[in-house]
């Protein structure tokens, strides 16, 4: 779902709070803050898109009889 969602894999183990290992995970200190906060409201508009569905992808169906 978050690369669905155009976020990147790092990005969002960022948001989960996952440790990043390595080299990485030692010397980049770096907040992410920006990052998370789109990263969220990304995950937000799937999250709408499928509670809410607009009414144009709606398709009444006939009952069988």
């Amino acid at each position: 779902m978050v690369s669905g969602a155009g976020v990147s894999s790092d990005i969002g183990e960022r948001v989960l709070g996952h440790v990043i290992p390595g080299v990485r995970g030692v010397y980049d200190r770096h907040a992410y803050l920006d990052e998370k906060r789109d990263a969220l409201e990304r995950l937000a508009g799937v999250v709408e898109r499928v509670l809410s569905p607009p009414d144009a992808s709606v398709v009444e169906l006939r009952r069988a009889r």
